[in-house]
Parts: structure tokens; sequence; C-alpha cells
């Protein structure tokens, strides 16, 4: 089975402003600004890393909680990227790299690094590589935080269902999500939502501290 499928239907998702409008119509605004507010927790002048950043949506939530944090983000996409420089390059620094390719060349640099809906696009190996980057790139003190969609026991039909159709393939357990995590954080808190969304639909949010 592929880790990322972007054929068919999911195929249009490729393009930003559809990418967008899907995200508007099943995450609302209010769930963003809590993600960030109470999990993501940024603060003036934070350096922030956010792999797999998309079209860069992520940036006006971060601003509007924190209007002064120095925000890089990636990813493969390059209509994502150039998107993102288009509409938020003068707020932010932007990259079209995958995360099995992000170097290490800015270790200790960041306070936090986000990793938003992208574990479960990525093997177990680039789940791995993931978390060596972030724990490389973080100040002592700094953490990781993840979110993805999760498997639970005795999980909503309709909920199982979407997160069978997502473009990402690896959806986890919480156990396996963790075991992964452990390879390099040694403290690691998670949290599971149901609510995040306007859809039935399960989220695990992950904290990971160097």
């Amino acid at each position: 089975m592929p880790d990322h499928i972007d054929g068919g239907i999911r195929k249009i998702l490729k393009v930003p402003f559809i990418y967008t409008f899907y995200q508007n119509l099943v995450y609302p605004r209010s769930s963003h600004l809590r993600y960030i507010r109470d999990f993501v927790q940024p603060f003036p002048g934070a350096e922030v890393m956010d792999i797999g950043c998309g079209p860069g949506t992520v940036l006006e939530y971060l601003l509007a909680v924190t209007p002064q944090v120095n925000y890089s983000g990636f990813d493969f996409n390059p209509q994502y990227i150039d998107h993102a420089q288009k509409k938020y390059g003068d707020k932010g620094y932007f990259a079209c790299k995958r995360v099995s390719h992000l170097d290490t060349d800015e270790a200790n640099k960041y306070d936090i690094v986000m990793a938003n809906a992208i574990l479960h696009h990525l093997n177990d190996e680039e789940a791995r590589h993931l978390y060596a980057t972030a724990h490389n790139a973080l100040k002592p003190g700094g953490y990781l935080v993840t979110f993805d969609p999760v498997w639970i026991p005795n999980q909503n039909s309709f909920a199982k269902w979407l997160i069978k159709k997502d473009r990402g393939q690896n959806t986890r357990t919480e156990a396996a999500q963790l075991a992964l995590a452990r390879t390099y954080f040694d403290k690691n808190e998670t949290f599971i939502d149901h609510k995040f969304l306007n859809v039935p639909y399960t989220i695990i949010v992950g904290k990971h501290y160097k």
C-alpha cells in the first residue's frame, strides 16, 4: 500500500485554493485558534519551524495568537510553497523540501517545531527522520507538536471511513505513534480530541520535549 495517495479525486487537493477551501470547510477557524493557543503555545519572539506547511495557512493563526513569531515553513509540494511565498512571504520564510531531505544545519535554532497533519503521510522510516530532524532543530527545552488522525478502539464509523479515505495512508494508533517518538524524545504527551473538525473525526495531538 502506498504511503500517500494523490490520484483520482484526491489530486485536486494539490491545488492550493481547493485545499484551503476544503480545510476551511471541515476545520473551523475556532479550532485552528484553539490548537495554536492550547497546544502550540507560541510566544513573542519564538522561532517556529513548520514541517509540511502546505499553503502556509497556519501562519495566519499563529500570528493571530502571537504576532511576533519568526516562522519557517517547509513542504514538498511546489504549488503550495509558491502560494505561501506569494501570500505570506513578507511574514515568514518558505522552502520546497520533503521532510526526508531536510538537513540539520540550523541545529538548536527553534523553540517550536510543528508537523501538522504530516506523520500519517510518512512511513515509519520517514517518520523517524521527522522526529530526528525536529529534535536536532530544537533548542534545549523546545518542543515538537504533531497533529494527525488516529485509530482508537470503538471509533466512530464515519470518522473511521474518512480517515481511510485520507491521502495519507499511515494513520497509527496512539501507542504506535508514541513508540516512534520515543526513539528521539524522552518526554512525550498525547491528547485525543473528537471535536476539532466540523465532521466526526479523531485527532491525536502529540507534544514532545527536548
